[in-house]
């Protein structure tokens, strides 16, 4: 059986909700892009284990480890292990044998040379190995040898007793060895790279036998030239040098910690002599090339990398316990993580920089009109200079600034000021269109179509990285015209750096699809967000008629897009850093008075209601109309910590080990610099959850409590507030979140575990919501189907369960079962536009469907506050489809002048074997075998409607010469189905 290429048609309705808030939420201080910073992946333990791991040693993309997992006779013995982590489904190898008290704790690798040091015979001795081969002795000695050191084939080591210790080295590849140093005191803990080892010096001990003094020092086994790195000064204390080569620039560089004084991180560059910090705080430092790890405390803390080249500090790890001996080699970072007992090995490959993601990612704009033609009256993202320098005025607090400047709006972020464009949106006959292209023309390359990027890494401790596009326009010319208006697209990553999902503005909340739901266009990497009609929202799909509802007011708005013309706007990763995001004013004048078709100009990224800025995820994760309602929001501004207890007793908030918990399902935690306020957000729960809000003091002060406590049943959200509690050190305080609403805050002031003060809340402040969703369609069915067609029936729920009347219903098909995970990918087909009253029969048709196929259906409903209800029961059906067959019924001359013309005669029975009418069901072709014999019946043959199970005598003449006594016959039959869609039989025309 074959067919045609189906007709496809679909139509496409959708409503969304109209906000068109232009106030400022808070004032808030944006913090910089982060330029061209590395964003990282996931950190992921290298072989996950129930014993310890330490001291990791990585080379390209093997990675090296000591490792006590218990040898053939049980017991734990320290050995070497490897991986290649190219290869992340392969297992970890065992490289040295497990010999009781053999391997000790010091190990270096370069390629696949190992070496490490074997404690068992005493004194320790070195050992070397390839990867794939045995170890072996590296140097005999009578004398303890530690903290091997390797580079190309050769290894440097600390050899001696404790207090006089010295360094050696031995050529692997020339078999020679030499003593590097003979001097009063001990040399440890080298490194080498090329031909310069760096080393610790360690002088004038005190009573406990630590020294006093130590110093950085780097030895050219070349050339001889011994120079000191590190000033000597009393009391000064160095460790764990590391050195590197960068091929690039030809540069020796060399990293060391410095634990007193001073302490921090220490980079030294051979070729300047010079010596700059790095990091304030940091232990065991490891370099390669341009870039640089360390531990960010010595007992609990992350691993950080830091970037030469573009001078950025990133963190690596995201666990919640201590790090130790980081090390790192091109691309690729290991180190021994606590985050659970015992110790284990994590690893991470650096990431793409920013300005690489947010290219790759950056948003095909679609306009419904051609941005290029002169007589246009339309806008599009361009540079913040157009805007400024287009400005008559910067209205201030203070008075105005005629012809402002970007520095202007910098030295006056208040509230109360705006920029002021010439022209007024309050007067109908003004066109800001004629300034805006005059500007435009004056400099192109200034006022380019510009999108800001900035690029959040690990947004809210999830692991996701957020790459926001803001685009600034001129003016917004729809039903609510006002100077400015700054949209934005976001595109949110998962942990390994893939595209998740986007989110697009519109009319002041997110809409949101995952990276392959359907509707969701691309343009390879770039989705297409098809601007609405007046540069006022940013949507998914195009359509000349998309309807919108206030859930304010209940008012029902147009809007349009399209794809007359589209760009790709350059991408810009400073201008966010540039200061003017701090501008806390409005981007176009006041709303003049009396004007009611115009509003104020919008504020700035930073200061967007919903603070897509601080809450990226956050905010993409909003529903419009219940807005942040039906979460459970903390805010404290004190000097205090705030932890969250569900009845389960799971956690969220400061740890004992310093990291953050968030083990309560929805959770969050975060700190805000501009505020220092601590933030707990637990999504879509309410009083019922039962938690148990606990504070403690860490300083001497007053706090201000804040919280959002939603009440599904009751419809409502209540919104206590607690000002100026006072603090101290032992103070502890708590609140119980429960459906009783006693919003006693119970205080301990003296830490004595009595609560001696029972504090009401200031206000209390209890909006109206509808949290009752719309009821689930369970009797949805199919009563009616066609080849390209099925029609379906249901009875309609209700706005408040099954009472009342829904807003909207969001009917979908598929070709698979439909569920909760696959719903957001299911096709969606058109519904009544206008749901009926609980109980009342409903109908629609879906058109557009294949022949033959099998398809499910099913349904949810929305509410007035876009609410969503639970997922229908799932309708199943098959589309009919026609099916025609042929056989032989009877071969025969017809008479005497047809055997002497040779004109066989062939009655064919055609039959249909399908589910729906083959409509006129034609023979239209017969080809022979051999070409000698051929039909001479007149070709197509129209037959008839054929109705199924149902057939049709057909009778085909065929020339057949004297010399042929059999032949084969392939004939082409084919038909049109309900929809008129041909089908052919046993396949299209050759």
């Amino acid at each position: 059986m074959g067919r045609q290429a189906v007709r496809f048609s679909l139509l496409f309705i959708s409503l969304f909700p109209l906000f068109t808030p232009n106030f400022i939420s808070a004032s808030l201080q944006p913090s910089p892009s982060p330029g061209d910073a590395y964003v990282f992946g996931a950190d992921s333990p290298v072989a996950p284990s129930p014993y310890q791991q330490t001291h990791p040693a990585i080379s390209g993309d093997l990675v090296f480890w000591l490792d006590n997992r218990p040898n053939a006779s049980g017991n734990h013995v320290d050995r070497i292990f490897l991986k290649d982590l190219s290869d992340p489904e392969a297992s970890e190898q065992q490289l040295t044998p497990g010999v009781e008290g053999n391997q000790a704790g010091y190990l270096a690798a370069d390629g696949d040379l190992v070496v490490f040091t074997q404690a068992s015979p005493a004194p320790t001795r070195l050992m070397y190995c390839h990867v794939g081969d045995d170890p072996q002795l590296l140097a005999p000695s009578d004398s303890s040898q530690i903290q091997p050191a390797v580079s190309g084939s050769r290894v440097v080591w600390s050899e001696g007793d404790a207090g006089n210790r010295d360094l050696y080295t031995k050529d692997l590849a020339s078999g020679q060895a030499a003593r590097l140093t003979d001097w009063p005191g001990e040399e440890t803990n080298p490194a080498i790279a090329g031909d310069w080892v760096v080393f610790v010096h360690n002088d004038q001990y005190n009573l406990w036998g630590s020294p006093r003094v130590n110093d950085i020092w780097a030895l050219d086994l070349s050339s001889g030239e011994l120079r000191r790195l590190t000033p000597a000064a009393d009391g000064i204390l160095q460790q764990a040098p590391d050195i590197s080569y960068d091929p690039l620039d030809q540069e020796y560089r060399a990293v060391y910690s410095q634990t007193s004084g001073e302490m921090g991180i220490r980079l030294y560059t051979f070729s300047s002599g010079q010596t700059r910090v790095i990091s304030a705080k940091g232990y065991r430092p490891a370099i390669d090339g341009k870039r640089i790890v360390w531990e960010s405390a010595f007992t609990s803390g992350q691993v950080l990398l830091h970037d030469l080249a573009t001078g950025i500090t990133q963190q690596v790890s995201s666990g919640s316990g201590s790090v130790y001996v980081p090390d790192i080699s091109g691309e690729r970072i290991a180190w021994s993580d606590s985050r659970q007992e015992p110790r284990i090995l994590y690893t991470n490959r650096i990431g793409d920089t920013a300005r690489e993601l947010a290219e790759r990612y950056a948003p095909e704009l679609n306009f419904p009109h051609d941005i290029e033609r002169n007589g246009r009256d339309d806008f599009e993202p361009r540079t913040v200079e157009l805007m400024v320098d287009g400005a008559e005025k910067l209205v201030t607090g203070g008075g105005e600034i005629v012809g402002p400047t970007i520095q202007d709006l910098i030295e006056n972020p208040g509230q109360d000021s705006y920029l002021d464009l010439p022209g007024s949106p309050a007067n109908p006959l003004h066109s800001y269109i004629d300034k805006y292209l005059d500007q435009i023309g004056s400099d192109p390359h200034k006022y380019r179509k510009t999108a800001y990027a900035r690029v959040v890494p690990g947004e809210a401790g999830t692991g996701k990285t957020v790459i926001q596009y803001w685009l600034n326009y001129y003016y917004n010319n729809w039903l609510n015209n006002h100077e400015g208006d700054w949209e934005m697209v976001q595109v949110i990553l998962d942990e390994n750096l893939e595209p998740e999902a986007a989110a697009y503005s519109q009319h002041g909340f997110a809409f949101k699809k995952n990276w392959n739901e359907f509707g969701f266009k691309k343009n390879g990497t770039h989705p297409k967000v098809y601007v609405a009609e007046g540069s006022h929202a940013n949507y998914f799909f195009e359509a000349s008629a998309l309807h919108f509802l206030d859930a304010a007011t209940g008012w029902a708005y147009m809007d349009s897009t399209g794809s007359a013309s589209s760009t790709i706007p350059e991408v810009e990763m400073d201008g966010l850093a540039g200061g003017w995001a701090g501008f806390a004013g409005m981007w176009g004048q006041e709303k003049p008075s009396l004007c009611f078709w115009c509003f104020d100009g919008p504020v700035g990224p930073a200061f967007q209601p919903g603070d897509p800025w601080d809450q990226p995820i956050a905010w993409s994760n909003v529903t419009a109309g219940k807005g942040y309602l039906n979460d459970i929001i903390i805010s404290l501004y004190s000097p205090v910590e705030i932890h969250l207890y569900d009845p389960q007793g799971n956690h969220v908030g400061k740890n004992s080990s310093g990291g953050i918990d968030m083990q309560i399902p929805g959770s969050e935690y975060f700190e805000r610099e501009e505020d220092h306020s601590k933030n707990i957000v637990v999504r879509n729960t309410d009083v019922l959850a039962g938690y148990t809000l606990k504070v403690e003091g860490t300083g001497t002060g007053t706090m201000d409590l804040e919280i959002q406590i939603p009440d599904f049943g009751g419809n409502v959200a209540d919104k206590p507030r607690y000002l100026a509690v006072e603090v101290n050190p032992a103070m502890k305080a708590e609140l119980s979140v429960t459906p009783a609403k006693d919003f006693d805050l119970q205080i301990d002031a003296d830490g004595d575990g009595i609560f001696e003060q029972q504090r009401l809340p200031d206000s209390v402040e209890s909006i109206g919501v509808d949290f009752t969703p719309p009821g689930a369609v369970t009797d949805l069915s199919v009563s009616g189907v066609t080849s390209d067609s099925a029609t379906l029936t249901w009875a309609a729920p209700g706005n408040n369960g099954n009472e009342g009347t829904a807003f909207r219903y969001d009917l979908r098909y598929a070709s698979e079962p439909i569920t909760e995970d696959n719903w957001p990918y299911a096709r969606t087909a058109a519904a009544p536009a206008e749901p009926r009253p609980a109980g009342f029969p409903e109908t629609a048709t879906v058109t557009g469907l294949d022949a033959g196929a099998t398809y499910y259906f099913a349904i949810r409903t929305r509410d007035g506050s876009w609410q969503e209800a639970e997922l229908s029961n799932v309708a199943q059906t098959n589309t009919t489809i026609p099916s025609l067959t042929w056989t032989i019924q009877r071969v025969y001359w017809v008479s005497w002048d047809d055997y002497e013309n040779r004109h066989l005669s062939i009655d064919y029975l055609m039959g249909n074997a399908g589910t729906s009418v083959a409509l006129e069901s034609t023979v239209q072709a017969s080809h022979a075998t051999p070409d000698t014999v051929y039909a001479v019946t007149a070709l197509p043959l129209l037959v008839d409607d054929i109705d199924p199970g149902a057939n049709r005598t057909v009778t085909l003449k065929y020339y057949v010469p004297l010399n042929v006594s059999s032949f084969t016959a392939t004939t082409y039959a084919a038909c049109s189905d309900d929809a008129g869609r041909t089908h052919w039989f046993p396949g299209p025309l050759p």
